[in-house]
Order: C-alpha cells, then structure tokens, then sequence
C-alpha cells in the first residue's frame, strides 16, 4: 500500500466599503464596493517519491459596486432606484510532477471572466395607516446570458381587528432569476482530501421562478414577537449539485456534478419568535428560536431535491449581566439528513452544533471577545467518505478586539 497525503489550503479576502449622504432634503445617496478574492490549494502527495505528484491552485475574484437613491419627494411614496455592476474572474491550474518531467494544465483554457450590470426600481407606497403596497423591478444584462427582467409585488396589511397586538399580514408574489456563477460553470472544487469533488458544469442555464409568500407577525406583549411565512415557488431550471455514480466509480472518488433541474417545486413554513424579560436581579435575558420546514421535489421524478434538509432549528440565549457591562451568548443549531443524489439513495446525517460567546464592552465602540464555536466537537467522520457534510472543523475557540469608530 502507498502511503500518501492529500492536503488543502483556502485563503479567502473580503473588502467592504460603504458610504451614506443625504443630497437634499428628499434624497439620499447610499453605496457600496465590495472585492471578494478566494484562493484555493490542493495537493496529493506520495511519500516514497521526492516531490509532491500532483497540485491544483485556483483563484477567483469577486468585485461588486452598487449605487442606491431613496426619495420621499411624493407624499405617501418612498421611491428607491439602484444600479449594481458585477465583474468576476476565475482560473485554475493544475502541475502534476513524475520522475521525468513537469506538466502545467489550464483546466480553463484561460481566465473565464463574467460581466453583469442591474438596475431596480420599486415604490413603498403607503396607501393608508393599515394598507402598504411595494411594486417592483428588477432588469439585468448577463455578459454571458443577456437580458432578463423580474417584477414583484408585495402588499402588508394592518388590521384594526389586531391593533392591540401590533398584527401586520404580509403578502407577495414575484419572479425570481439566477444566472449560474463562473465557479459552478467552470471550477473543480477539488475536496479529495476530504473524499470528494465537485465538478462545474459549462452548459448550465440560468434558473428562474415564480415565488407566492403569505405570513403574519404579532406582538401579543412589549417583550414578546411572534412570526410565521408561507411559502411556495416552481422553479424552471433550478441549479443543483447531486451525486455521480458514473464519475465516481470511473474515478474511484465521490464526484458531485452541477445541473440543471427541469422543473422543481420548493415549499414550507418558517417560525420564528422572541421574548426578552428581567430576572429578579434587574438582568437582562432574550431568546430567540425559529423553525423551517422544506417540503422540495424534482417534478419529474417525485424525489426530494439534493443538500435540502426538511427540518431546521435556530436558537440563541443571550444573558446581559449591567454590573460588569457584559454578555454571554449561546447559540444552537439542528438540521435533519439531506439527501445527496437524486434517486434518494445516499444520504449525509442529521447533526447539531452549539456556540458560546462573551462579549464585554470597555466602551460602546469598543469590546473584548472570547468564545468557543462548535464547542461539543461534531465533525464529520474520518477518513472520509465524501457521503458526510457535517462541519469539517470541529472545536474552535477563539478570542479578540472590536473598535467600531
């Protein structure tokens, strides 16, 4: 048996900046710039030998500027126009080293590059005290894919027969569009050392929906906030990642391929609420819990769709302790198995993960920080299967300093 050792390496760079000026005394100008730059490594490595086999280095870049208007110039309308432009690059090498010679692949025959440039218009029209309307637009030109417009619609009521709880009820209905990315196009995600691949798809065509919303919040008391949404859309071209038996077995790894779902269907319900209160010592305590439930289907088999959970819990405990201006935060997550192939044939497992924050707050612009994330260690197994995507880090703990000036 050779011994060898398969290792990763992924540096990521993230810039934001943002800028906010009133121009007059019904308009304000807001924007922002964000770079996005991701660096990813890859090695296989056969010990017996002198040099490292075989390598893969790929780096994308992100860059997004966006400028948004806002204007209440018109009695009872709140008007607001954006435009955003996209550029994103990608390129991928890989060397593979014998005893005898060095080869240099460009696994894309280049640097890919996308364009993209948005505009969006929508007007918060505020009909009554109970009634708000929020029509809307948004128009797109792809580099690659062209033109695309989708408009929403979007109402929320106010009952007089819920006042004394502060009732809204939400509706909407809207058209949703994605063009694919350069990554789900063209990148190998070359995970082998955690015992699987995911292989871009250059034929995949950008997915759109119809997207229907109905939900409701209340808040029964001045500390207590309930919420709940429904939600339905069909989905034309859904972009996916589902298990390759073929690629597998030719390649002797787990292989995930991007494509394209015909016709899909996504829906369910989110719960969310929270409730803060005082302890007999004049502490403050909050919680917040949510739950969704995802009913999805590839429409043209009946299977649920790929990486999908049905059942997700969220929960945060967050405790202020005023006498040493300080607060402790625990977080807790659960989802369900999903489901990795399209047949429902494999499936990753059910887990949870909990988190633990302190805060403390020299002043308000400045605090101290320590904490523990996935504290109770749930990684996935070892080695891998490339069949497990629970967290691949397990215990973290960490601490630092915040100044927000």
């Amino acid at each position: 048996e050779i011994e060898k050792v398969k290792a990763e390496q992924a540096t990521r760079k993230n810039v934001l900046l943002a800028y906010e000026q009133p121009l007059s005394e019904h308009l304000a100008l807001s924007s922002w710039y964000t770079h996005k730059a991701f660096e990813d490594k890859t090695s296989q490595d056969t010990l017996s030998t002198q040099a490292v086999d075989q390598s893969r280095v790929g780096l994308s870049k992100f860059d997004k500027v966006e400028l948004q208007l806002d204007s209440d110039y018109f009695d009872e309308h709140l008007i607001t126009f954006g435009v955003v432009g996209y550029s994103s690059s990608l390129n991928q090498q890989q060397i593979t080293r014998s005893s005898r010679q060095q080869a240099n692949i460009d696994e894309l025959n280049g640097t890919q590059r996308r364009e993209n440039i948005e505009f969006y218009l929508q007007d918060d029209y505020f009909i009554s005290d109970n009634l708000e309307l929020l029509p809307g637009v948004r128009v797109q030109h792809d580099s690659d894919f062209g033109a695309h417009a989708a408009p929403k619609f979007n109402l929320m009521y106010r009952p007089d027969a819920l006042s004394e709880i502060d009732g809204k009820i939400r509706s909407g209905i809207g058209a949703g569009y994605r063009v694919p990315t350069l990554k789900e196009r063209h990148y190998l995600f070359d995970h082998s050392a955690l015992g699987y691949m995911i292989i871009g798809n250059p034929d995949l065509l950008p997915e759109s929906s119809i997207s229907l919303q109905l939900g409701a919040e209340v808040h029964p008391s001045r500390d207590l906030m309930l919420d709940i949404n429904l939600f339905h859309n069909e989905i034309s071209d859904l972009i996916d990642t589902a298990y390759s038996e073929q690629a597998s077995n030719a390649q002797g790894l787990i292989i995930f391929n991007y494509s394209n779902v015909n016709k899909a269907m996504t829906q369910g319900v989110d719960l969310s609420g929270s409730y803060q209160w005082l302890d007999a010592w004049q502490q403050s305590w909050q919680t917040n819990l949510s739950y969704s439930f995802l009913n999805s289907e590839d429409k043209a088999t009946g299977k649920q769709l790929t990486r999908r959970p049905a059942h997700l819990v969220k929960a945060k405990l967050n405790y202020h302790l005023a006498a040493i201006n300080t607060d402790f935060s625990l977080y807790g997550n659960y989802q369900t198995k999903e489901y990795l192939d399209a047949a429902n044939l494999r499936q990753s497992p059910a887990y949870s993960t909990f988190d633990f924050k302190v805060n403390y707050f020299v002043t308000p612009q400045t605090r101290l920080f320590i904490g523990a994330d996935n504290f109770t260690n749930t990684v996935r197994d070892v080695p891998s299967t490339g069949q497990d995507f629970r967290p691949e880090v397990g215990r973290f703990i960490y601490l630092g300093l915040r100044i927000e000036g």
